[in-house]
């Protein structure tokens, strides 16, 4: 860059010399600014955004728990993602939320089916399963889901009072919505069952490890 800019300036007056000393710091930190720039749009993001009712929350942190195939949904291999936190898992228990944080918290399950790996896709809610009494009612479940990308165990759970304590009645499931996973990152879309709407586009890292025994 240097050396053409050397090649390209005529010097051919003593005015044009006394102009480079100007020109020349200018010029050298547009070059560096252009660096920087380009390195700063290299790092990865270290937060993301999510939107309840339109209204954006930062959030630096999440879980995913690597399920595998070891759940109850026979040829899926399972995802858990916990936002922020493992503390989110719980439906019945109350979060405390820590200081600084949204009174917000995001947990739920993504399935791929007939895969011995989680594969990225656009993953649907097809519905909750909760008689666990019925036999019948649990293989219409598994028809239901056969050859599915599909998210389940949804809990989104939001400090409508202000407390700064989640609690059970302030958790909610979703009645649609759609999760799509790629490479770069994991964006959703869910319709909540008081009516509330919760979208968002997760690119950060999380960190993963396997579900507590």
């Amino acid at each position: 860059m240097t050396l053409i800019f050397f090649t390209d300036v005529r010097l051919k007056t003593p005015f044009d010399m006394k102009r480079l000393p100007i020109l020349l710091p200018l010029i050298l930190f547009t070059v560096v600014f252009q660096a920087c720039k380009q390195d700063e749009d290299m790092v990865p993001q270290n937060s993301f955004t999510i939107f309840y009712d339109g209204v954006p929350y930062t959030f630096t942190n999440g879980v995913i728990w690597d399920y595998g195939t070891e759940i109850y949904r026979p040829r899926h291999f399972s995802h858990a993602y916990l936002i922020p936190n493992e503390n989110v898992f719980s439906q019945r228990n109350n979060y405390n939320i820590p200081a600084g944080d949204p009174p917000l918290t995001l947990s739920f399950f993504l399935s791929t089916p007939d895969s011995d790996i989680f594969k990225s896709g656009t993953y649907e809610f097809v519905g909750e399963f909760r008689d666990w009494g019925s036999t019948e009612a649990y293989e219409a479940y598994l028809s239901d889901i056969e050859d599915k990308y599909f998210i389940s165990d949804v809990v989104v759970g939001f400090d409508d009072n202000g407390d700064a304590l989640i609690e059970a009645e302030e958790k909610h499931g979703i009645t649609s919505g759609q999760v799509i996973v790629t490479e770069d990152y994991l964006e959703f879309d869910l319709s909540l069952t008081n009516g509330s709407k919760v979208t968002g586009q997760v690119s950060p890292r999380f960190a993963k490890s396997f579900p507590p025994s």
